[in-house]
């Protein structure tokens, strides 16, 4: 299931599946006041919690984007042309970045996309081909990380400076690395890698350097937001 903490809230948002549709749930940093917020008969995935703990944004498997306050009342769509997967909150909970994939398979294309917290001023934010997945923006705004498929054979992790417009490619290997996520200093990015026979959990610093596997076992480890 996907999860999103945010420090400041002490709260996370997450997925359980009902026996039929995934459903998004909150409950306390220490696994009490577990509360369901939706109950409907489509998937809903990707929750994120915005930083004050107030509002989560979501997807459901239809591609469409949502907003909804932490109580789960006041379910917003907001109606886009293009589809959404994804979504997190960034520049203070006044802005979304998001996936938005293209076409039959999931090989076909996907670009980065942004826009305000009401579903306002639609922009796409990485113009590259192929496809590009799994933003994360640092805590102030100036960096975005994302996945690149540069060639089929594995995927890479880039950061983009969104004042410069520059690209860093993070990771250079043939291998799969994914899940990209600043740390709350955004000193550090937390992912997931398969270079080691399976998917751990890595750590490098802000410009690809120190990488390090952190947890070294024989399960599949997805990394999560910090």
């Amino acid at each position: 299931a996907e999860t999103e903490q945010k420090k400041n809230s002490g709260k996370i948002a997450f997925c359980q599946h009902d026996g039929k549709y995934w459903q998004i749930w909150l409950m306390n940093l220490d696994d009490s006041n577990k509360k369901k917020l939706t109950d409907s008969k489509v998937d809903k995935r990707y929750p994120d919690l915005s930083s004050d703990g107030r509002k989560i944004v979501y997807v459901t498997n239809d591609g469409k984007l949502w907003v909804m306050d932490s109580d789960g009342d006041n379910n917003v769509h907001f109606p886009l042309n293009i589809s959404a997967a994804e979504p997190k909150w960034c520049f203070q909970d006044k802005k979304i970045v998001f996936t938005s994939y293209r076409g039959v398979s999931f090989l076909d294309d996907s670009d980065i996309w942004m826009l305000n917290s009401d579903g306002s001023n639609l922009k796409k934010v990485i113009r590259r081909p192929s496809l590009q997945f799994l933003p994360d923006i640092s805590e102030d705004g100036k960096e975005l990380l994302f996945v690149d498929v540069l060639e089929l054979a594995g995927h890479e992790i880039f950061k983009l400076n969104l004042e410069t417009k520059d690209y860093i490619q993070l990771t250079a290997n043939r291998y799969h690395d994914t899940t990209p996520v600043f740390t709350a200093e955004a000193s550090r990015i937390v992912y997931s890698s398969e270079r080691d026979g399976n998917y751990d959990i890595w750590i490098m610093d802000k410009f690809g350097q120190n990488q390090k596997n952190l947890t070294h076992r024989p399960a599949f480890d997805s990394s999560s937001v910090i």
